[in-house]
């Protein structure tokens, strides 16, 4: 029972930030139809209903909850109309469930607590280690702060001993029993997370925690399992390359949910000041990728990914995740180092919108926090140098898996289809 109470929880969150959209657009409608005479719009409409299906089916789920948990003084269900009303009868049930989520919380605030601990025993004040200790007071607080319903997925993970700060302190402990081949895919995701410096410390003993606590991986007897880090800026080294490849693409399905791990990294996609305008910055550009004799043109491609947000990487990296049922919501490209006379634009096919206006590069396109899936998109290029180059790209499908490569302003996915984008990859290589 406390799994499906928690997944109504979050039901509940999710329709409380549709809300706000929806309600813009909605209030927008009225003065548009009461003071010209403008019929609502169809997208408008398909939204309204499609939020009233999902209202009512949380509703129905959460009277049955309810029913079944025998609480006192719950409302008949014909006065619960409202949001308001589902988190009444949330709270009113609450002490029946039997839900792990506040043990969860304590049991991540702990892994956060030791990372803390850690000190260098050679420098007091050891840059690489101050920057992860940034980090985890950043995490703690929004942890610690954080409601029931609204815990940040990386509570789960620091809980179960699958998060990046797990493999740093599983590093540290000198007993900690870890196999060779466990032990590399540590120091992959501690290198990514954290930076090399600090997995060199951590490796060679240099690092120490004053918290003790059981080895993160004490409490589970299965092999280490794969770990995938979602983000970060920069071109991939080689190892990390082969990583991807062979965790990314597995030659064989997982056999368990748990077999891969979706650890988020550290590094936020940057955004500008002027709405969502992705800022190309002006650290010096990753090495382009190529293939066969293209001259390719540098890409930063930025992807809202659903739990774990905005996510930075460049041209020819798979931007998303493979078979763990996570969908796109948006994204942002900009051609980095930008190219005298060269643009980009692009649109996209977005749950309960349809297709959205081309947007100019940098530009943020879908949309955040309200649940809303990307299912297609097509880009193109602009500008005088146009003709001399190509962008492709592709894209990950559920249920489709990988399509073919697309190029200028041909659609790639599925309208009407309900299927999510869950990766995209885009390049560009003169014709």
């Amino acid at each position: 029972m406390s799994v499906e109470y928690n997944e109504l929880l979050q039901q509940i969150a999710t329709l409380k930030e549709r809300i706000l959209g929806l309600g813009t657009r909605l209030a927008q409608a009225a003065v548009e139809l009461k003071e010209a005479g403008v019929p609502v719009d169809e997208r408008l409409m398909e939204a309204i209903s499609a939020y009233r299906r999902d209202f009512a089916s949380t509703r129905s789920r959460l009277l049955e909850l309810a029913q079944s948990s025998k609480a006192a003084g719950l409302p008949a269900p014909a006065q619960v109309t409202s949001i308001k009303d589902l988190e009444g009868i949330a709270r009113a049930i609450a002490p029946s469930q039997s839900t792990p989520v506040d043990e969860s919380k304590d049991k991540a605030l702990e892994v956060l607590d030791r990372v803390l601990s850690i000190s260098h025993t050679q420098e007091s004040a050891f840059p690489p280690l101050q920057a992860a200790h940034a980090k985890a007071r950043e995490l703690r607080s929004r942890i610690a702060s954080a409601t029931t319903s609204s815990l940040p997925p990386d509570v789960g993970a620091l809980a179960s001993g699958k998060h990046p700060f797990s493999a740093l302190l599983m590093l540290i402990d000198e007993k900690a029993d870890v196999e060779d081949n466990e032990w590399g895919v540590l120091v992959e995701v501690v290198a990514r997370a954290f930076g090399k410096p600090l997995t060199v410390a951590a490796s060679r003993g240099k690092l120490q925690c004053a918290i003790g606590g059981a080895s993160p991986s004490a409490t589970t007897a299965s092999p280490t399992p794969e770990m995938v880090v979602i983000g970060g800026s920069g071109a991939p080294t080689e190892a990390q390359s082969r990583a991807d490849r062979e965790v990314l693409e597995p030659q064989r399905p997982p056999s368990k949910e748990s077999d891969v791990i979706i650890l988020p990294s550290f590094e936020q996609a940057q955004q500008g000041t002027q709405g969502d305008r992705l800022t190309v910055g002006s650290a010096a550009p990753a090495t382009p990728t190529t293939e066969g004799n293209d001259s390719a043109l540098g890409l930063k491609i930025m992807v809202h990914l659903e739990r774990f947000g905005d996510r930075e990487f460049r041209d020819r990296e798979f931007a998303g995740t493979r078979g763990q049922a996570l969908r796109l919501e948006g994204f942002a490209i900009a051609i980095e180092p930008p190219h005298p006379g060269l643009g980009i634009r692009y649109m996209a096919h977005v749950q309960n919108l349809g297709d959205t206006p081309w947007v100019t590069e940098g530009e943020y396109i879908g949309s955040r926090g309200q649940g809303n899936k990307l299912e297609g998109f097509a880009i193109e290029l602009t500008g005088p140098e146009a003709q001399r180059y190509k962008v492709c790209y592709m894209a990950h499908i559920e249920r489709v898996g990988d399509t073919e490569v697309f190029s200028d302003g041909e659609f790639c996915g599925r309208r009407g289809k309900a299927l999510r984008v869950e990766g995209i990859k885009v390049w560009v290589q003169e014709k």
